[in-house]
């Protein structure tokens, strides 16, 4: 639907250019204004996503000056956004000009979670610098589980609350984020 939608904008488009000489045409309705805001958001991600992975691969590798504490929350998020694109995908969810938003707040969510534990596996390293590695992500694990996943679960009751508004895209919005919250907990330690 989304694809003939596209399409018809398109022709309109098209025909309104071949009679544009001598007159002043102008074109809208809320399939061609949707068209385009899908188009710009797409255009944004393409132009700013680039530019916004730089920034982020240089400030965890100025605090953190490690490849792996760069790679890590990266991997998180990747997979955090791979996990619920394919689940979007497989249950025939529409992604809207709102609900767009999700892979970047899923990103943000999937780094701080990760700083979280990094800050804390260092914290134990530096206070016992012979610690076995495996101890060091056990204690870590026990030792940020529990607010992590206070954390993701107030932030999942948030999003969570815009399933009352009403609005169809909000609440798809709600609910993406609501799912991709509690996924990007669960890949964040499991990959930790």
């Amino acid at each position: 639907a989304a694809a003939r939608q596209a399409r018809l904008v398109e022709s309109v488009r098209s025909i309104v250019e071949r009679h544009r000489n001598g007159a002043e045409l102008h074109l809208a309705g809320v399939p061609m204004i949707a068209h385009d805001m899908l188009r710009f958001v797409r255009d944004d991600l393409a132009t700013f996503g680039v530019g916004v992975v730089a920034l982020i691969v240089a400030t965890l590798a100025f605090f953190f000056r490690r490849p792996r504490w760069v790679l890590l929350p990266l991997a998180t998020s990747a997979l955090t956004t791979l996990y619920m694109v394919g689940l979007l995908g497989a249950v025939g969810w529409p992604v809207t000009v709102i609900s767009s938003n999700f892979v970047s707040l899923l990103i943000i969510i999937c780094i701080s979670l990760n700083i979280h534990l990094i800050v804390r596996y260092r914290e134990l390293l530096f206070a016992d610098p012979a610690c076995e590695k495996r101890t060091l992500i056990e204690t870590t694990v026990r030792d940020k589980f529990w607010p992590c996943f206070y954390t993701a679960l107030t932030t999942m009751v948030a999003f969570g609350s815009l399933v009352t508004s009403g609005i169809v895209p909000v609440i798809d919005f709600g609910w993406m984020m609501t799912i991709g919250v509690a996924v990007a907990l669960l890949v964040a330690f499991l990959l930790f």
